[in-house]
């Protein structure tokens, strides 16, 4: 089980108490945005985490199918996403 983190930070109940995440989708969703957040080679204990925003998004022109694909790459690399059904970014 992971902490479950509230916009960055860890949510505390009013108790002071940490809160688990305790469904599978929660997890997951939590796990891609804390790896779709982070910057290749920023993470001390792995470099590969993440994506290259600087040279791969925001190089010279690239395309939105070329940054989608990137994207879902990225998705898939997650040892808990076997697939991905549906994807939109707009």
């Amino acid at each position: 089980m992971d902490l479950l983190l509230d916009t960055g930070k860890l949510k505390i109940t009013e108790d002071g108490d940490l809160v688990l995440i305790t469904e599978t989708s929660q997890h997951v969703a939590q796990r891609l945005t804390i790896r779709l957040n982070t910057h290749v080679n920023t993470w001390f204990l792995n470099l590969d985490l993440g994506i290259n925003y600087l040279n791969e998004i925001f190089g010279v022109a690239k395309t939105k199918t070329s940054i989608d694909a990137l994207i879902q790459q990225e998705i898939l690399k997650d040892e808990m996403v076997s697939r991905i059904t549906y994807f939109n970014i707009s």
